[in-house]
């Protein structure tokens, strides 16, 4: 399955179109983005609706046991002693403490050259724990380069040059001291040319020039 605004680099292939405009994948993000009438909470505000709750569970709690320790005698000093105590247990700075928090997050992140316009997004990125990205272009360069190569009964080889798009670059077969077990003499690397280019290492460079498309331009 491939969707729409996929880019292809090279190659060949067929397919049929299950879905068009927006009606695919692509087109569904789009309707979410344009459409307003939904309104999803942050995790934070989450979290602070679940603590309200509690809290107000929490104060209807010690108003009945104030009402109870005065034997259920309900007067209007008791009333306020059970009103007092129920809102003492409200936080009233904690909206202060929140706006200032993110008011610094955001200053924060401005410094590393990330502005955030929404302080909703701000909550978001604070619970994220996951970051799943694209890496080509990013953290890698869209290149396959082979750095070495082992074969059964011949060894491991290196090869050097880490510019996959220029052929450029040399292949040395690590020394093995003339087998494929470790030795504690140190054998140099034997640079592999035409002249001295094994059976097993020939095919396959046969193999890799055959079973490939690939241009250097």
């Amino acid at each position: 399955m491939v969707f729409s605004s996929t880019t292809v680099t090279k190659g060949r292939g067929k397919g049929i179109a299950v879905n068009i405009g927006m009606k695919t994948e692509i087109g569904k993000i789009a309707k979410t983005l344009a459409s307003t009438s939904v309104v999803t909470r942050t995790p934070l505000q989450k979290k602070l609706e679940i603590l309200a709750y509690a809290l107000f569970g929490l104060a209807i709690i010690l108003a009945i046991i104030v009402f109870g320790v005065n034997k259920w005698v309900v007067n209007n000093e008791v009333v306020i002693y059970a009103i007092s105590l129920g809102i003492s247990v409200i936080p009233e700075g904690l909206v202060a403490v929140i706006t200032l928090t993110m008011a610094f997050g955001v200053r924060q992140m401005a410094k590393n050259y990330a502005i955030v316009r929404k302080l909703n997004a701000l909550e978001a990125l604070g619970s994220v724990t996951n970051i799943c990205s694209d890496k080509t272009g990013t953290l890698t360069q869209s290149k396959m380069i082979a750095t070495d190569a082992w074969l059964p009964g011949d060894g491991l080889y290196r090869i050097s040059g880490r510019n996959g798009f220029s052929p450029e670059g040399k292949i040395y077969r690590c020394g093995t001291n003339g087998t494929n077990e470790t030795s504690e003499i140190e054998v140099e690397d034997e640079e592999v040319t035409s002249d001295n280019m094994r059976y097993a290492f020939t095919r396959l460079v046969q193999a890799s020039a055959l079973c490939n498309m690939a241009v250097i331009k």
